[in-house]
C-alpha cells in the first residue's frame, strides 16, 4: 500500500498541471456560473492537489509513471523559473479578470442606465415610444440581472444586496410597463422616478460614477465614428455623428473639464473634415478623437 502512493509524476508533468489547474481556478472563479462552476473548481482542486502531491491515482490504474526511475535533478533556476511563471499566471489572471468583470459590469450598467433615461424621458414627454422604451428597458434589465447575479460576482460580492436592488427595479420596471399598456405614460414617469436613488445606491456600491457610465455609452458611438473616418467613409461619418454628439452631450452635463473639451473638440473637428470634404484627413481626425478619449477615460472612467 506504502509504495501504491509513491510519487508517480515527473517535473515537469507536475509543473503542466499546476499551470492546467491555475487556469481551471481562473476559469471557474471569473468566467463560469452555477454547475459549471463547481465542477470546474473541483477539477481545478483535483488537479492542484495532485500537481502539489505529485501523486495520480489514474497513473496506478493505467500503469503509468513520469518520474524516471533515477530522475535528474532539475536546475535550481529552471524550477525557480516555472514558479515564477506560475505565480505571474496566477496574479495576472486574477488581476485582468477582475478588470475585465469590472468592465463588462460597466458595460451592462451603461446599456441598462440608458434605457432607463430613454424611457424616463419618453414616459414624461408623454410620447408614443414610450412603449418601445419600456421593452427595451425591460430586456436590458433581464440581460443586467443574468450576467451580474450570475457570471459577474466580482464587482459587487454582496450579490444579495445586489439580487433585492435588481428585484426592486423590477417591480418597478413591471409597474410602468402597465401603466404604458394601459395608456397612461404620466402614471409611469412617475413610477419609473423611484428608479433613480436605487441606479445611484449600485453605482456606488461598485464605485462606479455616473461619468464612467456616461463615458462608456458614449465609446460606442465614438467607434462608429472613427470606423467611417478611418474608412474614408464622409456620409458614414456624418450620419455617426448625430448619436455620438448626443452621447457626448450627456458626459458634459456631467464634466466639462479640459479633458472633455478636447474630446469635443475632436469629435466636431472629424465632422467638419468629412463636410468640407477632406476624406484624406480623416483617418487622423479619428486618431486625435481616440486619443483624446482614451486619455479621459484612462483618468476618470
Amino acid at each position: 500500500m506504502k509504495n501504491i502512493f509513491q510519487t508517480n509524476e515527473g517535473e515537469l508533468d507536475r509543473f503542466i498541471r499546476a499551470a492546467l489547474g491555475v487556469l481551471l481556478l481562473l476559469l471557474g472563479a471569473f468566467w463560469a456560473a452555477g454547475w459549471w462552476r463547481v465542477s470546474i473548481l473541483a477539477v481545478a482542486g483535483i488537479t492542484l492537489f495532485t500537481a502539489a502531491s505529485g501523486f495520480c491515482g489514474v497513473y496506478v490504474l493505467l500503469g503509468i509513471n513520469t518520474r524516471k526511475p533515477a530522475p535528474k535533478p532539475l536546475k535550481r533556476g529552471v524550477r525557480a523559473a516555472w514558479l515564477a511563471g506560475l505565480a505571474l499566471l496566477a496574479v495576472g489572471g486574477t488581476v485582468g479578470g477582475y478588470l475585465l468583470n469590472a468592465k463588462s459590469f460597466k458595460q451592462d450598467f451603461a446599456a441598462l442606465n440608458t434605457a432607463y433615461k430613454q424611457v424616463l424621458f419618453l414616459s414624461g414627454q408623454e410620447s408614443t415610444d414610450a412603449a418601445k422604451a419600456q421593452g427595451e428597458f425591460e430586456d436590458s434589465l433581464r440581460t443586467f440581472k443574468r450576467r451580474q447575479l450570475e457570471y459577474r460576482p466580482w464587482v459587487i460580492r454582496d450579490s444579495g444586496w445586489l439580487r433585492s436592488k435588481i428585484d426592486a427595479l423590477t417591480d418597478i420596471a413591471t409597474a410602468s410597463g402597465n401603466e404604458i399598456r394601459q395608456g397612461r405614460p404620466a402614471a409611469a414617469h412617475r413610477a419609473l422616478e423611484q428608479a433613480r436613488p436605487i441606479f445611484q445606491e449600485v453605482m456606488r456600491a461598485a464605485g462606479v460614477s455616473e461619468l464612467a457610465v456616461a463615458l462608456i455609452n458614449f465609446h460606442d458611438a465614438m467607434e462608429d465614428v472613427i470606423d467611417a473616418a478611418n474608412s474614408k467613409d464622409l456620409a458614414g461619418v456624418v450620419r455617426a455623428y448625430t448619436e455620438a454628439d448626443a452621447k457626448l452631450k450627456a458626459i458634459e452635463t456631467l464634466a466639462d473639464d479640459s479633458g472633455i473639451k478636447a474630446i469635443r473638440q475632436a469629435l466636431d473637428l472629424t465632422l467638419q473634415t468629412a463636410s468640407q470634404p477632406d476624406p484624406d484627413k480623416l483617418p487622423e481626425m479619428a486618431s486625435k478623437l481616440k486619443a483624446a478619449f482614451v486619455k479621459v477615460y484612462l483618468e476618470r472612467g
